[in-house]
Parts: structure tokens; sequence; C-alpha cells
């Protein structure tokens, strides 16, 4: 019949039209080129990171971990992770050892793996492997112990691996074949605390029959040994432990729902065997603790909790608190330098000054975000709800109110304060690089980024009193290195400064590109007045790429 004859005409059509175009994609799939996607799936929120030694930056694109020289951006290896999907989530450099620092390792969380791999000898590729029932939460390296036998690895080699829901750490010594771990800790309350004084000696708190112990272990280099195991008194709360600048006294912080507590002991002596603190310090006013915590010097403990309120605690007063430092919304008889709209220059502002800030946050999410001290004299803080403002205090000063204060026009992603006779702060916000030098009008450089990127976060390279070298990254995947050289300031009588100042931007080569060639974006030079700067315009060389990656 006619419908019969029909559909058995149109079945047969389509069937043809199938057949020809399953062969004409399988011809084109045989000349089509092979494509890595691998990238495409793969996930990192890792940021770059600088090596101790200055020379060399890693990240993470895609699958693949780059590393490139901080001097001229040049490509020094591409290694390739896994042909599957990844998710990295730490990548840490070994400790620096005569100047160096070679060895890098990747953490891959969802295959419980830490790769090792060293820039200069590509035949080190070692693999740390844990099973799903622990997992891996993070790893640490331990810094060189006291014997520097040479054996097949130099510089670091251990590395201290923790799983999982806090249940054990285990360190593993690269010397040891099989990779059998030589140290367990189980419970581990804190990381690894390194005293600084020279004697090869590493801390770590822990959870023993419910009780808390501080464990003391001995750096030997390829191996490390238990000394001794103090028991804590009950109650004494270890999520942290901070050791003083000489690391002869080490402080148990803990936040509870009571309030801050703090107990002091002494690292050798009388503590080890009896475990007992030798101050203490307990303050109900902030129900939610301490929100950062820095040793001054040995002598004077800085903390700062969710009231954005920073006390300073004095050791030979028995953990008395000697001064407290308390934010104004407004200010007077302080410095107040504000950012321009075009973020080129800093201008005094005249004083009382109303500091504009965010009034809604709830108290758990106020706090003092930012404590620096340098030189035992100043103090940098940046607070949660005034987050584009750096205050400077100094403990000298008699009237308690902030020593300056720089306000910006967008968030501050980072602070480095290098240590000098004068405060010196460098400050990286969302938009610009500012140079603030004690009570002097800041420098302000802009960076104008395409698109509607921000910087993210930024990394010292080299720092000194006249020249800074910096590497940033935006929200974008992509990072560029900033060298800014500035000369010391003079101040005549009549209050005229000179300064000279320069600012290079090295960036972007693409990420896996071959090319090494050092791309100068921008250049700018002022001469005569401290904080006259021109904006720079960021080529986005990644931008295309992003794209395609979304």
């Amino acid at each position: 019949p006619t419908p019969f004859i029909l559909c058995l005409f149109t079945f047969r059509y389509f069937s043809l039209l199938l057949h020809y175009y399953s062969y004409w994609v399988s011809g084109r799939k045989e000349n089509m080129p092979i494509e890595d996607r691998s990238s495409l799936f793969s996930y990192s929120q890792c940021r770059p990171v600088v090596s101790p030694c200055s020379n060399y930056v890693v990240f993470i694109h895609g699958s693949k971990l780059v590393i490139r020289s901080t001097k001229s951006l040049e490509r020094i290896r591409t290694i390739d992770l896994s042909e599957e999907f990844i998710k990295v989530v730490q990548v840490t450099w070994e400790h620096k050892y005569h100047g160096k620092s070679t060895k890098v390792g990747v953490l891959v969380s969802n295959q419980n793996k830490v790769l090792i791999f060293d820039v200069e000898d590509e035949s080190v590729s070692v693999s740390v492997e844990e099973d799903d029932v622990f997992g891996i939460d993070r790893f640490e390296w331990l810094p060189p112990g006291s014997i520097p036998e040479e054996t097949a690895y130099t510089g670091c080699k251990q590395i201290a691996i923790y799983s999982k829901c806090s249940l054990l750490m285990k360190v593993l010594s690269l010397d040891q074949k099989g990779g059998k771990f030589h140290v367990e800790v189980e419970k581990p309350l804190s990381g690894i605390v390194n005293r600084d004084d020279g004697s090869h000696v590493w801390f770590i708190a822990s959870s023993i029959h419910g009780k808390p112990h501080l464990q003391q272990f001995f750096n030997e280099g390829s191996y490390s040994r238990r000394i001794i195991v103090s028991e804590l008194p009950t109650g004494v709360m270890l999520d942290n432990v901070l050791l003083s600048p000489s690391s002869k006294w080490i402080l148990s912080m803990g936040n509870s729902l009571s309030g801050v507590k703090f107990q002091l002991f002494l690292t050798a002596g009388d503590f080890l065997s009896t475990g007992k603190p030798l101050l203490s310090y307990v303050s109900d006013a902030d129900p939610f603790g301490a929100t950062c915590v820095v040793f001054i010097d040995d002598e004077t403990v800085c903390f700062g909790d969710h009231l954005e309120q920073v006390h300073i605690l004095s050791v030979p007063y028995g953990f008395d608190e000697v001064e407290t430092l308390v934010y104004q919304p407004i200010v007077e008889n302080t410095t107040v330098f504000r950012q321009s709209s075009d973020g080129c220059k800093y201008a005094s502002r005249p004083s009382p000054f109303s500091i504009p800030y965010l009034p809604d946050l709830p108290m758990e999410r106020k706090g003092i975000k930012l404590l620096r001290c340098i030189g035992g004299q100043y103090i940098w803080t940046i607070t949660e709800t005034i987050p584009t403002t750096l205050f400077l205090w100094s403990r000298s000063s008699e009237t308690r109110h902030p020593l300056g204060i720089m306000v910006t026009n967008t968030k501050i992603v980072e602070v480095f304060t290098p240590n000098s006779v004068e405060p010196l702060a460098i400050v990286v916000s969302e938009d610009s690089i500012s140079i603030w030098k004690s009570q002097i009008e800041p420098l302000s450089f802009p960076i104008t980024l395409s698109s509607d990127l921000v910087l993210k976060g930024a990394e010292i390279i080299v720092m000194d009193s006249n020249y800074v070298q910096l590497s940033l990254w935006t929200s974008s995947k992509h990072f560029f290195t900033v060298d800014v050289r500035f000369a010391g300031v003079k101040q005549n009588i009549g209050e005229h400064m000179e300064q000279d100042e320069s600012l290079m931007r090295r960036g972007s080569p693409a990420y896996v590109d071959d090319s090494t060639r050092v791309v100068e974006l921008a250049k700018a030079v002022q001469q005569n007045e401290w904080a006259q700067t021109t904006g720079l315009q960021v080529d986005d060389t990644f931008q295309g790429r992003a794209q395609r990656l979304r």
C-alpha cells in the first residue's frame, strides 16, 4: 500500500543520512588534532607562590604546575600533574637552605596525594599517597636539621602529612626507602612550631587520652626524634600555639564561648617536667575570643578582638593589660591621608575626620583583621568594619590616638611592613599600590585593570628600605610582578619634600606559552613631589583564554 511504501522510503532516507553523517564525523576526528581538555575541568584556588629564596614563582594552570623566574618571568618548567580531573588545594615551597629553595610540594585533594618536585633536578618526583579513610588535609615542610649530611636530597628532607578531621599527623623522610613514616602524632591540636634559636627543636600540641599534651622533637636532618611529651593542665586550650621571638616562651591560645584565654609556658627547664603555666590571662569581654595575637617582644603580647580593640599585655607585670587601643569613628589630633578619586596621590585631611566604615556588621564578623608590630614601638592595624583604612599607632604616644591614618579608595588586600627605623608600609589595595613612610604623605601607584578585575593578593619577592618587588594576582587567573624603587625622603625646613621614585611592571606572559620575553608594560618616574604618580593601564593577556575556560 502507498502509506507503507512511503514510511519505508522515509526510514531508508534517514538511515542513509545518519550513515553519511557518522562517516563524515569520523573522518573529521581522524584529521583533527588531539586537544588537551583536562585544564578545562581541573580545579584550583591556589594563588601564585614565591619561593623563600625569591628566585621562583609557582602556580597552577589547569592540570599543570608552572614554574617561572621572578627576575624575568621566564618559564623554567611545566609539569603535567594528571590527565584526569584534579583539585589542587595547597602549593608550598621548602624552607630556604644555603640561600636556595628548590623543592615544591603540591597537594591533590581528590586523589589524597602530595607530589614533590625539584626545580633544578627533573629526576626528583616523589608521590605521597594516603587511603580514603584518613585522606590528606594539608602538609608542612620541616626545616633542614642539625646534621648537614649530603644524601640523595638537599635542603628539607622531611614532610609532615595531616589527615582529615585532625586524626593523625605523620612525618615522612625523603631519604627513607619505601616511603614509611617514622613519626606519628595522634589527634594533633596545632601545627608544627619550630624554634628559631638554632636548637633544631620543634613542638606540636596533641590530645592523648583526652588530655592536652605538648610533644617536643629534635630534627636531625633526615629524621626527627621524639624527646619529651609533657602533659598540660586540664582545660588548656591549644587551638594554636605561638613562640616568642627568642623562643624563650610558648603561648597557648584558645577561644571559647566565655572569651579569651592565654597561658604562657617556659620552653625549657621545669616546664618540660611539670607542664604548668607560668602566667595566665582570661577575659570575658569578647565572647568570640581573640582574632589575632602577636609577640611585640619577649616581654609583651598584643592581641585584637571582635570589639575592634587592641590589648597589650606585659609579661614582667604578670600578664596585666598595660594598654588598650580603641577605635573611634571620628578622629582628632591625628594625621589623616585620603587617596584621591583617581588614585594618583594622597592628600592630608583636616581634623576632625570621619572615617567611612561598615556599621551593620554582626559582632562575629567584626574584629581586628591585621595586626603588625615593628621594632617594639609601632603597631599597624586594619579592622573588618573599616577595610579601606590602615592605622599606625605609637606605643610612646600619650594621647592614645593613632599616629597616622591612611584611607584608600578600595579594600586593602595586603600590607607589608619591613623592619626599619621609621615605620614603612607597602599597601596593596584592589586597584593600587601605596607606600607610606612614617607621617609623610604616601606615594600612590594606581593600577587600572581591564574588565571588572581587581587585585586579590600580593606577595613580597624582594624588599628593603629603598626597593620592593611584588608578585600580584587578580580576580582572573593571571599574575604579574611590580618593581618599585624609591629614594630616601629629604625633608627641609620649608616642609618641601624631594623624592625620586619609579615603578616598572613586568607581566603577564601566557601561563604555558614558549615566550620568555619580559614585557615592560609601564614605567613612571616622578621627581620633586612624593605623591604624584600616573595610572598604569594593564593589558589582560589572559582575557581571551579566561573566557574560553569558563
